[in-house]
């Protein structure tokens, strides 16, 4: 069983809540390669304790049940960047 690692929701509260008990997710790590799928998020009010950035080239569904707790929030320019991360990177 692997740790817990932090994770930004990206998926619409509809499916959030919906009966299907999934979630979309863009991981998040403190290892970037310089990529323009990688997003830097500053710490303080994301509730990261470092300069980390959201993986949006590993887009992924998990069950509710693996989320813990909500640690914090991006910031609206972080969400847009993570928006147009998520375009390129699914050619939207």
């Amino acid at each position: 069983m692997s740790s817990t690692r932090p994770a930004l929701v990206v998926s619409v509260d509809i499916l959030n809540n919906g009966p299907g008990g999934l979630v979309v997710v863009v991981p998040i790590t403190t290892a970037s390669y310089g990529l323009r799928s990688h997003v830097e998020l500053e710490p303080g009010d994301s509730g990261l304790d470092h300069i980390s950035y959201a993986r949006c080239d590993q887009l992924r569904a998990v069950s509710v049940e693996r989320l813990s707790s909500r640690q914090g929030m991006v910031s609206p320019e972080q969400m847009q960047s993570i928006d147009q991360a998520l375009r390129f990177v699914l050619e939207l």
